[in-house]
């Protein structure tokens, strides 16, 4: 069986919107034959792929459907990444696997393996786009420094010590009057007088 071949072109990019930030691989190509013969009008399966190797750990992610070559040969198609991937490995490897069918024969096309030259930072920045940059009375008592020796974010603690006590603040005004309490319970009979003095006699 003659072995096709293809040429292709892979794209990376990731797009912040609010608060979501999707992640998918814009990849590019142009399928060929032995021959070198552009095969065009061709669908690519659903069960192509892309795999991502990171620090030894293969990721899979699947085409959609409805990719066709055009005339020329050319396919694009915007492929979802896992959720997953931590890209904050070095070497991180990419290889694609793209399926056809031709003359009503399956193929399968698998490319090597490629180190990519740099990692997706816009994709690993969005790990920790939610740290303050400054400290204010909202944040989480840490803001988000770069690590010039480790060549890595790391976070700051700006909680200083606690202040000493401030002083006795002055006396505050007097309030208003409050309302009169109800009348209270009849008190004891006090004690008997003394005798009073004898009156003047009369005619």
């Amino acid at each position: 069986m003659k072995k096709n071949i293809l040429s292709s072109f892979l794209f990376i990019c990731c797009i912040s919107f609010f608060a979501q930030s999707p992640e998918f691989i814009n990849y590019q190509g142009v399928l060929r034959d032995a021959n070198s013969n552009i095969l065009s009008n061709t669908t690519i399966k659903t069960s192509s792929k892309i795999e991502i190797d990171a620090g030894g750990t293969s990721y899979t992610n699947s085409f959609p459907a409805g990719v066709i070559t055009n005339a020329y040969g050319l396919f694009s198609a915007r492929i979802p990444l896992n959720a997953n991937i931590d890209w904050n490995n070095a070497g991180v490897k990419i290889r694609s696997t793209i399926e056809y069918d031709a003359n009503g024969t399956a193929q399968s096309i698998q490319g090597s393996w490629e180190e990519l030259s740099s990692v997706p930072y816009a994709m690993y920045a969005n790990e920790v786009k939610n740290y303050p940059k400054t400290g204010d009375a909202n944040s989480d008592g840490y803001v988000l420094s770069w690590n010039q020796t480790s060549g890595a974010f790391q976070l700051i603690s700006i909680s200083g010590s606690v202040g000493s006590t401030g002083a006795t603040g002055s006396q505050g005004a007097t309030g208003a009057q409050g309302a009169t309490g109800a009348q209270g319970a009849t008190g004891a009979q006090g004690a008997t007088g003394a005798h009073g003095p004898t009156g003047a006699q009369g005619d």
